[in-house]
């Protein structure tokens, strides 16, 4: 809301965010809480949130691949995606086969861009 301020935005129609698998966070829940935030920003009010959803990655410790992780993605066994973050081989590199492996991105939300009338 600063930037909407600062730049005396009258009025935004779509907020356009990024989000990584591994924030944990729900787009339904989300959207509920930037309906909520629309109540007290008339410039908010008739605006749309767009959210789109980016894979997790991790780097494998052993030989430096990163690879890619999505939930959203059936698993290769045809299992529940929504179960595959219980599955220990389910941050494995898909270079090597390691499972040692941190977390490389996928823990950002970030607005990317805002449309305006200004």
């Amino acid at each position: 809301m600063q930037s909407v301020k600062k730049n005396r935005v009258i009025k935004v129609r779509s907020v356009h965010v990024e989000v990584g698998e591994f924030t944990m966070i729900i787009p339904e829940f989300l959207r509920y809480n930037y309906d909520i935030i629309k109540e007290n920003y008339p410039e908010l009010a008739e605006s749309q949130i767009v959210i789109t959803s980016t894979p997790g990655k991790v780097r494998c410790k052993a030989c430096g691949a990163v690879t890619e992780v999505s939930f959203k993605k059936p698993a290769a066994d045809g299992a529940d995606a929504s179960l595959a973050m219980m599955n220990p081989g389910a941050f494995a590199c898909s270079a090597c086969g390691g499972t040692d492996t941190s977390i490389a991105g996928g823990r950002e939300a970030t607005v990317k861009s805002m449309r305006v009338d200004d």
